[in-house]
């Protein structure tokens, strides 16, 4: 899987290989096969790379902003 951007590309991975992908105010979780399962957008950019919490919740923050996609 690759993906091609002209914005920087910030990922963390699952242990089944999934990604949680910040590209701008996106963030993506990937499929091994590089399908989308979900995507949340933000009215910012997101400045931190994905963090997996041990539920599966992923957190990711833009400077004023911290979210959490479940």
């Amino acid at each position: 899987w690759s993906s091609a951007s002209t914005l920087p590309l910030r990922a963390t991975a699952f242990a089944d290989g999934t990604l949680a992908v910040i590209r701008g105010s996106e963030l993506q979780i990937v499929a091994n096969d590089g399908s989308i399962k979900q995507s949340l957008r933000a009215a910012e950019e997101l400045t931190t790379y994905p963090a997996i919490g041990p539920d599966g919740a992923v957190w990711v923050a833009s400077a004023r902003t911290l979210y959490v996609a479940r």
